[in-house]
């Protein structure tokens, strides 16, 4: 599929990586595309019992929990107890974003807005090592960039009138590109612009073995989505997934994005 596929079917085996690169509001992001197929997914936002706000993937309608209890309402969108599946994107990509890390500590430290709206970098690491003098670098890590239909629309119209010199569509792979995003909630929306000859720019071949499996089977299973459904909290659900040998990962949360 393309980068924005409007009839991608419901997929049931997309993978739910920690390494999501993280669209903060008004900061620009600079990422390099590192495949030219997206992968499609849906899933549904849950509140827990215990305030937390994770999402659980969509299996479809005969096997997801958050679809049957949708169905038991009778799929009355104004029952508090009604939650919608969302259609979400993701694809790999390089971080190129500007980052300073700490030749002592090893830690790397991205730009924070301060109280002025401004985006600075951290002058000390954690071991109180001055990082004045330290230059910020391309991060140069392989993550996952994930987003609804409204930034794969237009990671699509980029990549279509991106064009080179004989006037056909360039590589979506072969150049870097900034994402700004604006706004919250249903108001976010994403600047972006293609950065044709950038220095940042890396060859995708160097980091194939490096890419995430967006397919993969991750992320909470039917019987822990009918137990959050129940009220059990998250840190009960991690309890027994320490009672059953079973690893506890951070993986599990998405970072909140709007669309």
């Amino acid at each position: 599929m393309p980068l924005f596929d409007e009839n991608a079917e419901k997929k049931t085996n997309v993978a739910r990586e920690s390494r999501f690169v993280r669209l903060v509001t008004g900061m620009p992001t600079v990422v390099q595309i590192l495949e030219h197929d997206s992968v499609a997914k849906y899933q549904h936002w849950l509140t827990t019992s215990d305030g937390k706000r994770v999402s659980v993937r969509c299996t479809g309608f005969l096997s997801c929990p958050v679809c049957a209890r949708n169905a038991s309402i009778d799929n009355d969108r104004d029952n508090p107890k009604y939650v919608a599946s969302q259609r979400r994107y993701m694809i790999n990509v390089i971080d190129l974003t500007m980052v300073k890390r700490s030749p002592n500590t090893g830690e790397i430290f991205i730009a924070t807005k301060d109280t002025n709206g401004r985006f600075i970098y951290s002058d000390r690491d954690s071991a109180g090592n001055s990082l004045v003098d330290v230059v910020a670098e391309p991060w140069k890590a392989v993550k996952v960039l994930e987003g609804g239909p409204r930034l794969f629309k237009k990671l699509q119209s980029l990549a279509e009138t991106t064009l080179g010199s004989d006037g056909t569509p360039r590589d979506p792979t072969a150049y870097p590109l900034q994402i700004v995003r604006v706004g919250d909630g249903r108001d976010t929306d994403y600047l972006l612009s293609a950065l044709v000859g950038n220095a940042a720019t890396v060859n995708p071949a160097d980091y194939t073995d490096q890419v995430i499996d967006l397919r993969a089977d991750s992320g909470f299973t039917r019987d822990e989505v009918e137990a959050i459904l129940s009220g059990t909290t998250i840190k009960d659900i991690f309890a027994a997934r320490v009672a059953n040998t079973q690893s506890i990962s951070d993986d599990l949360f998405d970072l909140e994005l709007g669309d």
